[in-house]
Parts: C-alpha cells; structure tokens; sequence
C-alpha cells in the first residue's frame, strides 16, 4: 500500500462540489490512495474509512453518497463490505497523452449536473430564485443526492420547508438530519418520512430514534460535560 503513486490533475481545482468539501476532498483523495491500481477498486467499509480519515461514519456514508452522485465512483455493497470503483480509472491513471482526464471530464459533468438539478427545482418558481437562500438550495439539493431524485415534486411546499428547517435548527443539523431519515427508511418504529415536509414535522421524532440506536459523538460530549458539572455541583454542596 505504501509503494507507488497516482495521478491528481489541477483541474481537480474546478471542481466546486470537491473543493468547497473538505470531507469530500479528503475521502476522493483517500479512495484513490487505497483502490488496486490495476482495477481501480477497494473492498471494505466506512469504519475503516472512518478510521483512516478521522471523519464520523455518517459523515463518510453521505460522502460516499455525494460522489457516487457526482458520477466520480461507484458502490456496490453486500453484507460484509462495499465495493468502491474508481470511475474511469485507467484512462485517468494511465493514459498519459490524454488531454482530457477523469477529473476534467467529472468536473464538467458535475457543473451540467448541478445546473440541471437547479432548474428542475426552480424552474417553476423563477419568481422565487433570488429569494431563495443558498443553504436553502443546498438542503434541497443533499435531499435530491441522497434519495436519488432528479425532480421534486410539490416545490414550493418542500422549499418552504426547508427554510423552516434551516431557521430552526441550522445547515448542518439538517443536512445530518436528511442522512438519519435516509438510514431510518424501513427500520423499525423509526418515523415514516417521505419528504421535507415530513422531515419539518417529524425531526424531533427522527431524532429520539436516532439516539436510541446511534450515540452521536458530539452529544456524547455534551453528555460527558453535563455529567461532570453534575458531580461538581454534588461535591460542592457536600462541601457546604
């Protein structure tokens, strides 16, 4: 694993969708390190990416998730691992006279993907597109990723919700709240959510069942903190 090398063009700088993600960056960066080098693939989980990159599992599940959107790789799970592929691996790594390579040709694919995916939400609400808040088209658009829709459907309800959301409970609470839901889809007594609609209405119900099965790091902290200052205040009042 430690022998060798691989290719990483500049234009890997035009690519907004990678460079304005660290955790995108970084786990795109990790792939190409640990895929074979002669078929472009790696077998295994988030756990060890999770492990290699110091990311949250969740974190790197939805990262996987928006580069397979991006078309930069593909994943192929079963019960015991993934299997991750390089989109075209060799003609990125290896050919050498090509003035085009796969990072060229994913950076302009994921423009023209973007742009679409922007009027097929707002295409009906042109009136509305300067209204609109960028964290607000941003939720919109992780909730198309990572349900897979290429159009949404009853716009201007899902927009109104999502800017509910984004005041309420701020971006990144959100966007991890659209990856629960995700996960939640078909467990059991986990909340039915269809939409963003649902998410607006059932988050705090999401989030109860979340922690019940996930102990997230941070509130673990905030738990670990609230405990101590509890024992505190125990010893304290002994000490009165």
């Amino acid at each position: 694993m430690d022998n060798g090398w691989v290719k990483l063009h500049r234009r890997l700088l035009n690519n907004k969708e990678i460079m304005r993600s660290d955790s995108a960056f970084k786990l795109f960066v990790t792939l190409l390190l640990l895929v074979d080098k002669r078929t472009g693939q790696w077998a295994g989980g988030r756990f060890q990416l999770a492990e290699m990159t110091s990311m949250h599992e969740s974190k790197i599940y939805r990262t996987l998730i928006k580069l397979k959107n991006l078309q930069i790789c593909t994943l192929e799970p079963n019960n015991k691992y993934t299997t991750i592929s390089i989109l075209n691996w060799h003609k990125y790594q290896e050919n050498r006279t090509a003035d085009r390579t796969t990072i060229e040709q994913q950076a302009e694919h994921s423009n023209k993907k973007n742009t679409t995916r922007i009027k097929n939400i707002y295409n009906k609400n042109e009136n509305q597109i300067i209204q609109i808040h960028p964290e607000v088209k941003e939720i919109i658009g992780h909730y198309m990723e990572v349900y897979g829709i290429k159009t949404l459907s009853k716009q201007t309800e899902n927009i109104r919700a999502a800017r509910d959301l984004l005041q309420d409970y701020g971006l990144d609470k959100v966007l991890k709240a659209i990856d629960m839901a995700h996960e939640a889809s078909g467990q059991e007594y986990a909340p039915m959510i269809g939409n963003l609609s649902k998410l607006k209405e059932k988050y705090s119900d999401l989030r109860l069942w979340y922690k019940r099965h996930h102990q997230d790091p941070e509130e673990e902290k905030v738990d670990e903190i609230g405990e101590v200052r509890s024992s505190l205040g125990k010893v304290i009042k002994k000490g009165e």
